[in-house]
């Protein structure tokens, strides 16, 4: 029996409802290391490793300089595609 002669592929697709991230980076020379998550129903979250708890400056962090994201989506569009 061949598999690939009965089953034809017409189309498929994939829904992405969540994913978890890793992410080191540095601001004004300090180490930050965290893991920020997405998921459909509850949007962004991130736990701090390094420090841990949340950097003043990122519960300042102004939107409107910086087109609108949080710091939440703003990290997410530096890093969705980096390795």
């Amino acid at each position: 029996m061949n598999a690939t002669k009965e089953i034809q592929i017409e189309g498929s697709r994939q829904d992405d409802t969540g994913w978890k991230r890793y992410i080191h980076f540095t601001h004004d020379g300090e180490s930050y290391e965290l893991t920020l998550f997405w998921d459909e129903f509850n949007g962004y979250e991130i736990y701090w490793q390094v420090p841990r708890v949340t950097p003043d400056w990122v519960v300042n962090w102004d939107e409107e300089a910086h087109n609108g994201n949080s710091f939440e989506a703003y990290l997410d569009d530096l890093t969705w595609d980096v390795k």
